[in-house]
């Protein structure tokens, strides 16, 4: 009896052997590095410490049996910092593709809900593996954080020169600003910079007419240098530079809607004036070649007054991708320019580019002197 349990037991183990197993290891928009490079602070969760699992799990299994692959939406939900610099520079991200020797994934040979993918960014990761036991094929997959796991120092040591790079494309400033610009006063009617983003989509756009809203809801670039890193962290969103095509009409819908949800009615100087309830992005107004006056007096639909706009007119109109939809919902034509973030970086810093600034806001609101007096206080307690 011992001998038969023995002879099974070494039957058993000889037949474990033949089953092979392959490992297929899938990342979404990791941070290349164990740092945010907008920010300087250090993170947790990016190919550093996936390249240390990788590392590992082809020394277990052997290197042909483990495979890296990525999510189709990678690039999509790269972290803001590293996604605008792979715009500028994408043969970073190639050299580090071939260093982990990434591969087209094969859901064929790796089967797994695909939906999976969506979930993949940042720190996690999914696992997959096959198994084959003398031609029965199974699968387990696993979808799990990589923040605890060891840096790998080989893929650190190997990026050294570039993560300097990187760090030094963020932190060079680009240009000298010769005064505040801050989000808080475009609140309260035209602004610094507010009329600098309109004279930058009418600029790079030749529409006719722009649309902006603050990227933040406070927000202050200081006098002096401008880093590339000031930049990012105010124009958060990948967002491209879009010209629509629509009607005077469908123009003073979109600016009723607007400045009904941006202000309270005002009937008095002790009346609340801005809805910061209504998010930041959604505080619109449009500068060029039209003028209005709001009247914060007025019911819903009527604030719109004194403006030059022909509701029967077809206008250009600048505006970033996001906010386009409300106007292609309407049924206005599209057209996508170039990445909203790249394109202002390069307008920005052309020369002399501030001291040549047209004034492209003409709007206000009314009744002035009550807003004014409201302003005051309210540009206090709001921030």
């Amino acid at each position: 009896m011992k001998r038969l349990f023995i002879t099974l037991a070494l039957t058993f183990l000889s037949l474990s052997a033949l089953a092979q197993q392959q490992r297929l290891i899938v990342f979404g928009g990791s941070p290349w590095f164990n740092f945010d490079p907008l920010s300087s602070y250090f993170t947790k969760g990016s190919l550093v410490q996936t390249a240390g699992y990788i590392e590992a799990w082809r020394q277990e299994l052997d290197p042909e049996n483990v495979f890296v692959s990525h999510t189709p939406s990678v690039l999509k939900t790269l972290p803001n910092g590293y996604s605008s610099y792979n715009a500028a520079n994408p043969k970073l991200l190639d050299s580090i593709y071939k260093y982990l020797r990434v591969t087209q994934l094969d859901t064929t040979k790796f089967k797994f809900p695909t939906q999976i993918m969506d979930t993949l960014k940042g720190e996690y990761i999914l696992v997959v593996d096959r198994f084959d036991f003398l031609g029965d094929v199974t699968f387990q997959h696993k979808v799990f954080s990589i923040k605890d796991f060891p840096n790998s120092r080989k893929y650190l040591e190997n990026f050294d020169r570039q993560q300097q790079e990187l760090k030094r494309f963020f932190a060079t400033p680009i240009i000298n600003l010769p005064q505040d610009y801050t989000t808080r006063e475009s609140y309260f009617g035209p602004s610094p910079i507010t009329n600098l983003m309109h004279a930058f989509q009418l600029d790079k756009s030749n529409a006719e007419i722009s649309i902006y809203a603050p990227s933040l809801e406070d927000f202050t670039w200081k006098k002096g240098d401008l880093y590339l890193k000031n930049i990012h962290t105010f124009i958060r969103f990948d967002n491209e530079l879009t010209v629509v095509k629509t009607t005077g009409e469908i123009l003073l819908q979109f600016l009723e809607e607007t400045y009904w949800e941006r202000y309270y009615t005002v009937k008095k100087p002790s009346d609340d004036l801005v809805k910061l309830r209504t998010p930041y992005f959604f505080h619109d107004s449009a500068a060029g070649e039209i003028s209005y006056e709001v009247n914060l007096s007025k019911s819903r639909d009527k604030r719109i007054e004194n403006h030059n706009i022909i509701p029967s007119k077809t206008y250009s109109i600048a505006i970033n991708s996001f906010r386009a939809k409300w106007f292609t919902q309407k049924g206005a034509s599209a057209e996508n320019i170039a990445d909203y973030r790249t394109l202002f970086v390069n307008w920005i810093t052309q020369e002399n580019r501030l001291q040549n600034i047209p004034n492209v806001e003409h709007w206000s609101l009314k009744p002035q002197l009550w807003v004014e007096q409201i302003k005051k206080r309210e540009i206090e307690n709001l921030f």
